[in-house]
């Protein structure tokens, strides 16, 4: 029992113990974070990155064929389609572009969603410049989606072709008709409605 005893370190012993190496041991994570991090982003090609995270067990999204859909200074590189009642992205699409100045941009499509109404059914909803960046602190690269106002006015609903203002609006406009053409030749709306019924049901036992 004596020796038990002798062996015990109080709280406050320990506490002081770990004050004096915890900058040791927080600097030890630092770098076993970024050594970590380094070997599993910095090497990656960007549209690898992208078909890891969206077919993943999370999204459990379908790459398609893009390649019809790229236009003169839009090339499609990838996309994926939610197309089943699993996928925390059921009824979208995303995808992504590079633009002619070599500047990749990813994006959200809504094919359809249950219950919504017609004219907000295949439409892009929203576009981010993804790029790899640098941190020197850590000395690694790293991908980020970032916000954009690349095509802001092809957005607009009520704004036709010949009204909008720079060649990016432009573009992006000649891209989303690409898309939504696509879209209607392969009946995706039809298709994900197939699945509405069987989809709600599933978000009710969730």
């Amino acid at each position: 029992m004596k020796g038990n005893k002798e062996a015990v370190i109080s709280n406050k012993d320990f506490t002081n113990l770990y004050n004096k190496h915890a900058e040791e041991i927080n600097n030890l994570n630092i770098k076993t974070m970024a050594k970590n991090f380094e070997k599993t982003v910095t090497n990656v090609d960007e549209i690898d990155y992208l078909r890891h995270m969206y077919t993943n067990s999370i999204h459990k999204m379908t790459e398609i064929d893009c390649s019809s859909i790229s236009t003169e200074n839009c090339k499609m590189c990838c996309m994926f389609i939610g197309d089943n009642i699993y996928s925390d992205a059921y009824g979208q699409i995303k995808g992504c572009f590079r633009y002619k100045d070599n500047r990749l941009f990813v994006f959200d499509w809504n094919i359809h969603k249950p219950n919504q109404p017609a004219k907000l059914a295949n439409r892009m909803t929203t576009i981010k410049e993804f790029v790899k960046k640098y941190d020197a602190r850590l000395n690694l690269e790293y991908f980020s989606f970032e916000d954009t106002l690349f095509g802001l006015e092809a957005f607009w609903l009520n704004t036709p072709d010949d009204s909008l203002t720079t060649n990016e609006d432009k573009d992006l406009r000649k891209l989303m008709k690409s898309l939504k053409s696509f879209s209607v030749k392969e009946e995706l709306c039809k298709k994900i409605r197939k699945m509405d019924k069987e989809y709600l049901q599933f978000k009710e036992r969730t």
